[in-house]
């Protein structure tokens, strides 16, 4: 894990901000534009950065963060398991919220993300057919979302045969 530098630096309001406070900012401002999914991707890299730092909240500042610091990140996140296009959604994020502090100049442009992984890579998707309010939509699924939703069904059935059998016999 990085460690975690305290440089003092001041922004153009004369606070500073740590990544947390500037990750819920942007949130709620992209929310109050409406642009709810994105206020959800930025609060996902948020809990996702905290998950690296082991659920804590150091006082970590944008000044902090450093090509050593995204490498890590990142390593972080391939120890994980998680897949690359997981890793580029991450990381994409995290370089859009450090690009905005720094037109916002509340950091000078380090460039810490010449080296991470930000390719869009293709995911094979399966289709099917579902219904919602009658209508027929088709669903655009990933493999990994059909067997999660196939357990999830599952498990519900399993759940639903018990109650019925719990029924039956009393």
């Amino acid at each position: 894990m990085t460690e975690v530098k305290n440089t003092q630096i001041s922004d153009e309001r004369g606070t500073r901000e740590t990544i947390w406070e500037f990750i819920e900012h942007k949130s709620a401002q992209k929310s109050s534009l409406g642009r709810q999914e994105t206020a959800r991707h930025y609060l996902s890299f948020g809990r996702s950065l905290q998950h690296y730092f082991s659920d804590a909240r150091p006082p970590l500042y944008l000044e902090d963060i450093d090509g050593q610091f995204v490498r890590d990140y990142g390593l972080h996140l391939k120890r994980l398991g998680l897949g690359l296009s997981t890793i580029s959604f991450y990381n994409r994020i995290f370089r859009s919220l450090y690009n905005q502090a720094v037109r916002e100049g509340l950091v000078r442009n380090a460039h810490p993300f010449d080296d991470a992984y930000t390719k869009v890579t293709a995911v094979r998707r399966y289709s099917r057919v579902t219904t919602i309010d009658g209508d027929a939509v088709l669903d655009s699924l990933s493999k990994e979302d059909i067997i999660s939703r196939y357990m999830i069904l599952t498990m519900k059935y399993n759940a639903l045969i018990d109650r019925m059998s719990g029924v039956a016999e009393g």
